[in-house]
């Protein structure tokens, strides 16, 4: 890696830990990230017009003008909800021009019977989370008494999501029991935290969610459909892997949807998400079985 990939990659994951830490520099460093991903070649040509496009439409979507009709008011939304799904979903398959995402880990297996795995520096997919975390949704934790408070909310079913998901993957044969402690996991931890863990949270969770939610209301089992939905969206989003590593996506989504409910916040849901990744990685065959030669 390059001193402007590192300067890239640094410059983003600041603009992340900014969201809580210091919200009025976040959209500095992010463009200074944006930036150094050009002069690293980890961005090119019409990169900045994707970013800038996801940036207007998460815009689009929450801002609330008095002056505006009606009938504006809800296509603007109309507009910028379908901005968000669209480009939210091509940035995370890496399906649009202008990203060059870093190979951070080249096919390893971890052990004898893993499955070989890969780890990226995917830009495109961390920029998608950080706009909508950023833009789209209020309630980030700011105090420790709120810390305190969500995390005994969240604490006995984010237990549960990691027992019940480790459980069923053993079951189906997806992984087993295989503990270690590789030289990787500090690299793979902050990536994962960081990247997958937020984007897919602020994504499926904080607005997929949070959003249908918001639009049912109080009516009866809004709060069901609601999670059964983005759980359903996230082990779709997860078939690459199969019909059966997807079923076990939904699964986890559901407790992750479930953890969200309960404790209010993103932040609970997305350490679920890392805690049963973090599990998974150095108890278990990781990111499964190896096949059968």
């Amino acid at each position: 890696m390059t001193s402007f990939q590192l300067l890239a990659s640094l410059l983003v994951a600041l603009a992340i830990l900014a969201l809580w830490l210091a919200p009025r520099i976040g959209s500095a460093l992010l463009a200074l990230g944006i930036a150094a991903g050009y002069a690293s070649g980890q961005l090119s040509g019409p990169a900045a017009v994707w970013i800038g496009l996801l940036a207007v439409a998460c815009y689009a979507y929450v801002h609330e003008s008095p002056a505006s009709s009606r009938r504006v008011l809800g296509v603007r939304k109309a507009a910028g909800l379908a901005g968000i799904v669209v480009l939210s979903v091509a940035l995370s398959l890496h399906v649009l021009p202008g990203f060059h995402n870093l190979l951070i880990q080249p096919p390893t297996k971890l052990t004898a019977r893993s499955a070989p795995y890969e780890q990226w520096l995917n830009f495109d997919k961390t920029i998608a989370g950080l706009l909508i975390l950023g833009i789209c949704y209020r309630g980030l934790i700011q105090t420790r008494a709120q810390l305190a408070e969500t995390s005994k909310r969240a604490a006995i079913p984010a237990a549960v999501t990691i027992l019940v998901v480790v459980s069923a993957s053993v079951a189906s044969g997806f992984v087993q029991w295989d503990p270690k402690w590789p030289e990787q996991f500090w690299i793979w931890g902050g990536l994962n935290l960081l990247s997958t863990c937020m984007s897919e949270e602020a994504f499926f969770r904080g607005f997929i969610q949070a959003e249908i939610a918001r639009q049912l209301g109080n009516r009866r089992g809004a709060a069901l459909v609601a999670i059964g939905c983005s759980a359903s969206l996230f082990g779709i989003a997860h078939i690459a892997g199969g019909w059966g590593y997807a079923g076990l996506a939904a699964i986890a989504g559901a407790g992750y949807g479930i953890v969200f409910h309960r404790s209010k916040r993103i932040e609970m849901s997305m350490l679920t998400h890392f805690g049963l990744n973090t599990v998974h990685f150095l108890l278990f065959t990781y990111p499964s079985i190896a096949p059968p030669p």
